[in-house]
Order: structure tokens, then C-alpha cells, then sequence
């Protein structure tokens, strides 16, 4: 779903737990206030409701992501590294990118 109604009523519901989809996330500088990489979407109106699920989540927030997406930007930001709580991708993730996340406190789960 996308749009204004999407956004109204997604503004109006309190996750307890998100999980989003991005299709870059860089792994250092960032535009948002607080540090860290940002989360970065293709498509202006999916970085939209991105950034409406983060900050309306109060609990826990996932980003589902391939390994082929790390330490790479695309063209909308929708939120950055300090906002979420742990990254779920797959075993190809390179060290480098491991040891990216961890020092910036975000858990990697590797699926």
C-alpha cells in the first residue's frame, strides 16, 4: 500500500514490531540526526512509508535486507542506522560489513 491513506492510518497505529524492506543501506555518514548510515529506498513513496513505520514503531525495528545491499545508497533516505534495532540478511555478508554494524549497535541476524 502507498499514499496519503496509507500513511494516515499508519501514523495512527503503535507497532510493537516492525519490519521493512530497503534497498540500500550505507554503513557510515548519513543525513538524519543522530548518525549512521542510511536506509535508502528506489522508490520515493515506499521511503515514505518506511519512514512513517519507524517512527511510529515503539518496539523493536527490523530491516530485511540481502547482503548484496549492504554499504550501498540509493536514491530516497527513509531513516538510518540509529533508529533501528537489528538487521536480518544472509550468510554472504562480508566482515567488513559485520563489523560496520556492530560498532554502530545494531544486531546482525543472519538468515
Amino acid at each position: 500500500l502507498s499514499g496519503e491513506f496509507t500513511m494516515d492510518v499508519l501514523r495512527k497505529v503503535h507497532a510493537t514490531k516492525c519490519f521493512i524492506g530497503v534497498d540500500g543501506i550505507s554503513l557510515s555518514g548519513g543525513s538524519y540526526i543522530g548518525g549512521g548510515g542510511d536506509l535508502t529506498c528506489a522508490v520515493h513513496h515506499e521511503a515514505i512509508i518506511n519512514g512513517v513505520m519507524l517512527n511510529s514503531c515503539m518496539g523493536k525495528k527490523y530491516v530485511v535486507v540481502t547482503s548484496e545491499r549492504l554499504n550501498r545508497t540509493d536514491r530516497f533516505s527513509c531513516g538510518n542506522l540509529s533508529m533501528i534495532d537489528a538487521i536480518i540478511t544472509d550468510h554472504t555478508v562480508d566482515s567488513f560489513a559485520l563489523t560496520e554494524l556492530k560498532n554502530q549497535g545494531v544486531e546482525v541476524i543472519i538468515a
